[in-house]
């Protein structure tokens, strides 16, 4: 996370997971000095065959917000990414434990043991096709976050009609569901809608 997204809550933090590859995916991070500021921004980066697929940048965080809204007890996470939610998530003093399903084993393998590691029996990670997937007999979830679409686009074809489909899996064992990027997607345009209606004073 940059110094620009300084208003964040303070238990959030950029993810420091290790570089490395496998498989087609890698785990790499950049840097970049403002000419201007003098400031260095440091991210990192998962990638599939040589395209990013996400980055802990300011953008993921403000889509997030959603989720944290709702951070408590048990979490239910699909996709595991960098891990940005699932941090986030774990970091949280309401947090009790969270569950991921994560359909690749490379990126479990490059970014679920960096996790695991960190915060033991809090975390399971589950490898399987969250669209099929189903929670153990009896547990409920306080909060679930959805992440699985490679790109906006995916996630927005059919209005939604996978975004849809997901949530209305997971109901049965969800008291709250959110998803990227339709909740990031609707309070910007709830915001914007909210500007556009504003009457400036005279």
């Amino acid at each position: 996370m940059s110094e620009a997204n300084s208003n964040r809550p303070k238990w959030l933090k950029a993810v420091d997971v290790p570089e490395g590859k496998s498989g087609d995916w890698e785990v790499k991070k950049t840097q970049k000095t403002n000419s201007k500021t003098g400031k260095t921004r440091r991210n990192t980066h998962l990638i599939c065959c040589r395209h990013t697929i996400m980055a802990d940048i300011d953008s993921e965080f403000l889509g997030l917000d959603p989720f944290y809204e709702h951070l408590k007890g048990q979490i239910l996470i699909t996709g595991l990414g960098l891990g940005v939610a699932v941090q986030g998530a774990l970091d949280h003093p309401a947090v009790e434990h969270v569950t991921v399903v994560e359909i690749s084993p490379d990126v479990i393998t490059l970014v679920g043991g960096h996790y695991q590691e960190r915060y033991g029996n809090r975390l399971t990670i589950v490898q399987a096709d969250a669209h099929i997937w189903e929670p153990p007999k009896g547990v409920k979830y306080d909060a679930a976050w959805h992440d699985i679409w490679p790109t906006e686009t995916h996630a927005c074809a059919n209005d939604w009609l996978e975004v849809k489909n997901l949530q209305r899996h997971y109901e049965p064992w969800c008291v709250w569901q959110g998803s990227w990027p339709k909740d990031a997607i609707e309070r910007d345009k709830a915001a914007k809608a909210q500007t556009s209606t504003t009457v400036p004073e005279s």
